[in-house]
C-alpha cells in the first residue's frame, strides 16, 4: 500500500514539473497574469487591420494586479478588445497570448505623437462593457470625462467576391456627475452639456465638423472646445 502511494506521488510530481516546464512564460519574465489562451487572429485581419494604430508592436505600460509594468511591447486587438502579448516557452517557441482582463485594468500606449490611456469599462461606469477597454481623455472641466470605445463592425459588402467588409464603429461617451452620455449627434451634445443649440450648429458648420465613426478624436476635440 505504501509503495503504491509513493508511486502515485512520484508520478504526480513528474507530471506537475513537466506541465510547469511546458507552460509558456513571458519573454521578459515581468508578467505572469495570463489566462493561457493562445490568440488566434480572425478573418477580419485579412480584410481590415483590426489593431489599434494598425500595430501589433505597440509600446507602453500595463497595469496588472495593482502594479505598473513599463516599456512593454504588445498589441490591442479591437475585434474582441484583447491585449495581445508575445511570449516564448522554455523551448523558445514563440506565440501570442491574450492577457487576462481580470488582472489587466489599465494600459497606456506611447508613440512620438503622444500617450493614450485605456481603462476597463467596469472601472469607469457601471453601464459600460466590462470586457472592453475605453480610451480616457480628461477635460479642462474636472467634472467631465470623455471616453472613446474603439470598435469594428462587420457589414455586407457590394464588392465582387467579398461577402462582407469591416468598418469602424467607434463610440464616444461623456461621464458627467456619474451620468453616462453617448455622444453621436449635435443633439447629444446639447442634452449632455446644455449648450445653446444655435451655438453648437454654428460651430459645427463653421469648422465643417461631422460625426464620423472613424474619427472620434476630432469630435472629442470639439467637445473640449464647448466645455473649456
Amino acid at each position: 500500500m505504501k509503495k503504491n502511494k509513493l508511486l502515485i506521488f512520484i508520478v504526480l510530481t513528474y507530471l506537475f514539473n513537466l506541465n510547469a516546464v511546458s507552460q509558456p512564460t513571458l519573454d521578459n519574465n515581468k508578467l505572469n497574469h495570463i489566462n493561457g489562451k493562445v490568440w488566434i487572429p480572425k478573418d477580419n485581419i485579412k480584410i481590415y487591420n483590426s489593431f489599434f494604430q494598425e500595430n501589433l508592436s505597440l509600446n507602453g505600460s500595463l497595469f496588472m494586479s495593482n502594479s505598473w509594468v513599463h516599456n512593454e511591447n504588445f498589441g490591442f486587438d479591437l475585434d474582441n478588445h484583447n491585449v495581445i502579448k508575445n511570449i516564448s516557452s522554455q523551448d523558445n517557441t514563440k506565440r501570442y497570448i491574450v492577457l487576462n482582463k481580470e488582472e489587466l485594468s489599465d494600459f497606456t500606449i506611447t508613440n512620438p505623437i503622444g500617450s493614450y490611456h485605456f481603462k476597463r469599462g467596469d472601472l469607469l461606469h457601471q453601464d459600460l462593457n466590462p470586457n472592453h477597454y475605453y480610451q480616457v481623455i480628461k477635460s479642462a472641466n474636472k467634472n467631465i470625462l470623455f471616453l472613446i470605445e474603439w470598435n469594428l463592425e462587420k457589414k455586407l459588402s457590394t464588392a465582387e467576391n467579398v461577402n462582407f467588409k469591416i468598418v469602424a464603429d467607434n463610440k464616444i461617451y461623456a461621464v458627467t456627475s456619474s451620468n453616462l452620455h453617448e455622444i453621436s449627434s449635435k443633439k447629444d451634445v446639447y442634452d449632455a452639456f446644455q449648450i445653446s443649440k444655435k451655438e453648437i450648429a454654428l460651430h459645427f458648420r463653421k469648422n465643417n465638423i461631422k460625426f464620423r465613426k472613424d474619427s472620434p478624436i476630432d469630435i472629442v476635440s470639439t467637445l473640449q472646445y464647448f466645455i473649456h
